[in-house]
C-alpha cells in the first residue's frame, strides 16, 4: 500500500467549502443505506467500534439512548462530510453480506471524508487509524478499484505540537493505492470478523473483551467502553476488571 499526498485534491475540497460559505452551493443531505437483519456495513466490523456494539444492536430490541459526547463525535464527522461532498448519490454496494457506501465521487475519483483532532503535521494516513484503512480497502473491493482518496479536515490543526506558529485548522488529502492481494487479504479479514459476529449471534454466546475488540491496546489495558452507547447493558463490559489505576486486567 502507498499514500501520496495530493494538494490539488485538498484544494479542490477546500474550494467546495468556500463555495458553500459564499452561497454558491447548499449543504447537501447525506443518505446512508438502510440496514436489514443479517446485513452489516463495513463500519460495523472494520475495527472502528468494538464488535460488541453491532452484537448488542442485534441482541437487544431496545438499546440505550446515545450519549451527548458520542453524538458530538458523530456530529464532527457528519458536518464535515456534508460540507464538502457534492450531495450526488453514490450507489451503495452490497457484497458478501457487507454494505459499502463511499462518501464522495469527484473528478479525482472516490473519496473518504474524515475529521479528526489528530495533529495535522505528524499525521500518517496509513498508520494513525487502522480502521480507516480497513474500510477504504473494503470499499476498493466493493467498487472494484485499487485506489481511493482520503480527505481529512484537522479541526485543531497542529496545536498539539506547534506552539510558536500554530495552524488552528486545516485540510489535507492523500491518494491511497493498494495492490490486488492487499485488497483481497483485507476483505478476507473483514469477512472473518463478520463470521465471528454472526456465530455469536447464532449460538447466543458473548465474546471476551479482547476478542470483541474492546481494547484500544492490549498492552495498555485501555478500554473503549467509557462513552459507548451499549455500556449500560453490554455483558462484555461487565466482564472487564479494572485495577486501581483504571487499567483493564481481564484481557
Amino acid at each position: 500500500m502507498n499514500a501520496v499526498e495530493r494538494t490539488d485534491i485538498s484544494e479542490f475540497y477546500g474550494n467546495r467549502v468556500i463555495d458553500l460559505m459564499e452561497g454558491r452551493r447548499n449543504m447537501p443531505e447525506v443518505s446512508y443505506p438502510a440496514r436489514k437483519a443479517g446485513e452489516w456495513h463495513l463500519s460495523d466490523i472494520d475495527g472502528s467500534v468494538c464488535l460488541g456494539v453491532p452484537l448488542c444492536r442485534a441482541r437487544f430490541p431496545q438499546i440505550p439512548p446515545i450519549r451527548i459526547k458520542s453524538a458530538l463525535h458523530f456530529l464532527k464527522g457528519r458536518v464535515v462530510e456534508r460540507a464538502i461532498t457534492d450531495g450526488k448519490s453514490i450507489e451503495p454496494k452490497f457484497m458478501d453480506g457487507l454494505w459499502s457506501s463511499g462518501d464522495d465521487l469527484s473528478p479525482f475519483g472516490y473519496a473518504e471524508i474524515k475529521a479528526t483532532t489528530a495533529d495535522m503535521d505528524k499525521f500518517r494516513p496509513l498508520a494513525k487509524y487502522p480502521w480507516w484503512i480497513n474500510r477504504i480497502m473494503g470499499y476498493c473491493r466493493a467498487y472494484d478499484v485499487e485506489s481511493w482518496n482520503l480527505v481529512v479536515v484537522f479541526i485543531v490543526g497542529n496545536l498539539w505540537t506547534n506552539k510558536k506558529n500554530p495552524t488552528t485548522i486545516g485540510i489535507r488529502a492523500w491518494e491511497l493505492a493498494f495492490d490486488h492481494d492487499e485488497i483481497m487479504l483485507n476483505w478476507g479479514r473483514m469477512l472473518g470478523r463478520k463470521e465471528m459476529l454472526e456465530s455469536w449471534i447464532a449460538d447466543g454466546t458473548w465474546p471476551r473483551a479482547k476478542e470483541a475488540g474492546a481494547y484500544w491496546s492490549g498492552s495498555t489495558g485501555k478500554v473503549r467502553c467509557d462513552d459507548c452507547q451499549m455500556k449500560p447493558l453490554c455483558p462484555i463490559f461487565q466482564t472487564i476488571i479494572m485495577d486501581d489505576d483504571g487499567k483493564a486486567l481481564d484481557i
